[in-house]
């Protein structure tokens, strides 16, 4: 008979679990949806086929695109590894934060995607955070962001006291994943903060710093997960790693107290802030996992998506280090980093489904995708540095049709773009597959021992 402290440890995984399934299923339909726009976006972009979207539409759907392939789907995927976390090393989500928190997502997501949908309004193309000038979509972003707090509150609730069984130590993932929770609760304060503080009619200036510091959600539960990829519980972080994870902070606290100053918001600084915050942890951690990988012998399939996620970011940083100006090189970069967080994402996602109940489906085709969807942006990205060179501007209807200079590199982009696509499509059906379909008894969730998500640990005792 359970005592006390198991029942509540099993009701409590038992619901999370729950959640971490509904986010996990929301994150893969919005990237649906985003592949669905991506394909509108590439067809205005086509010459020939330009006039079936025309440049209204690429232009809402380029919106569209980007916060489903980027805002809900981290975010969402991110949700979900709250909530799995929350059961995997014995703590839970509080239920009245947790359900509220996931039916807003999923509201907020519906309303976006049939804004979108319908094209209607007026798409406001600014970094980070784009939008449509619509009440429907501005009311599902709302709606979105109100959930994935509530998701952040119930993460650092649930983890702010001592585990229901075992000793009282939170491993690095956890830890990192307690930082992308303060980091969101922050993108939303200065976001209120920037409205409320008169720049709502200057969209890209107010969504300028919540949306640098929703990069640092996703930086941090990065590296979180790059962790666990490559060492599970056999190597826990060492304590010079899990001391570094503060910096983090630093624009979480700066950014909103930046938009109550007087005069005009200082964005040069916001930027500056968030960049020395986000490169020194997730720096020195690249090269912490790369060291655990290169110890390891033989690579496995959760390493593998590590170390492609490891040089996607390393790309991207290093393009960010030589210089951006306002063309193809901003995009190159951001598919860099953006894509690594991506690829993080892919490699754990085959490794929780167990642990939800749901079975893997396409084993063998799994453990490819990571590398694939790597490789074909690493193509992608090769060919959008290569036409800045000949005046490649992003978000800029016209470009790869009417600049015969830029032939050359529509060369890598596009074959980057086929296998990105063709790597996607294959994990969005997998991943639907798997999360979608029945739920199967835990018996029938064996896997050997080689492919299992490897156990949690606390911090290491290492200095």
């Amino acid at each position: 008979m359970m005592n006390v402290t198991e029942a509540i440890l099993a009701r409590s995984g038992r619901d999370s679990t729950r959640l971490a399934a509904g986010w996990l299923r929301l994150a893969v339909a919005s990237l649906m949806l985003a592949g669905f726009t991506a394909i509108l976006v590439a067809l205005a972009r086509t010459p020939g086929l330009q006039a079936l979207v025309g440049p209204q539409g690429f232009r809402l759907f380029l919106v569209g695109h980007v916060n489903f392939s980027l805002t809900v789907w981290c975010l969402g995927f991110i949700s979900a590894a709250w909530a799995w976390l929350a059961t995997r090393e014995g703590y839970g989500v509080p239920d009245r934060l947790g359900k509220p928190g996931l039916a807003l997502g999923a509201a907020g997501t519906l309303a976006m995607a049939i804004a979108t949908i319908l094209a209607q309004g007026r798409p406001l193309l600014v970094d980070y955070l784009p939008l449509i000038t619509h009440p429907l979509f501005e009311l599902g972003l709302i709606a979105f962001f109100g959930g994935t707090t509530l998701m952040a509150l119930g993460f650092l609730a649930g983890t702010s006291w001592f585990p229901l069984t075992g000793p009282d130590r939170r491993s690095f993932p956890v830890q990192a994943l307690r930082i992308a929770a303060l980091a969101e609760i922050a993108a939303v304060i200065a976001l209120l903060v920037a409205v409320t503080a008169g720049w709502r009619g200057d969209w890209q200036l107010a969504a300028w710093g919540g949306g640098h510091l929703l990069q640092v959600a996703n930086a941090s539960a990065m590296v979180g997960l790059w962790w666990y990829l490559a060492a599970g519980a056999e190597a826990p972080a060492p304590r010079w790693l899990s001391r570094t994870l503060p910096i983090y902070l630093l624009p979480c606290i700066g950014i909103p107290a930046l938009y109550l100053m007087p005069g005009h918001t200082p964005v040069a600084i916001m930027r500056d802030l968030n960049w020395t915050a986000v490169a020194i942890p997730t720096t020195l951690a690249v090269g912490a996992t790369f060291l655990r990988l290169w110890n390891t012998a033989p690579l496995g399939a959760t390493h593998h998506a590590a170390l492609t996620s490891l040089i996607l970011f390393s790309l991207g940083l290093g393009m960010a280090l030589m210089g951006l100006e306002g063309d193809t090189r901003v995009t190159a970069h951001y598919h860099g980093t953006v894509g690594a967080v991506t690829v993080a994402f892919m490699g754990l996602a085959f490794r929780f489904l167990p642990d939800l109940g749901l079975s893997l489906r396409f084993g063998r085709l799994s453990r490819l995708l990571p590398q694939m969807y790597g490789f074909g942006l690493m193509l992608l990205i090769a060919g959008l540095y290569w036409a800045s060179m000949f005046g490649g501007q992003r978000k800029v209807f016209e470009t790869f049709a009417h600049q015969q200079g830029l032939w050359g590199p529509l060369v890598p982009f596009g074959a980057g773009a086929v296998v990105t696509v063709i790597a996607g499509i294959a994990f969005i059906w997998v991943l639907g597959a798997s999360a979608f379909g029945r739920p199967v008894a835990a018996a029938q969730l064996a896997v050997p021992a080689a492919e299992a998500a490897p156990p949690l640990a606390g911090p290491s005792p290492i200095p």
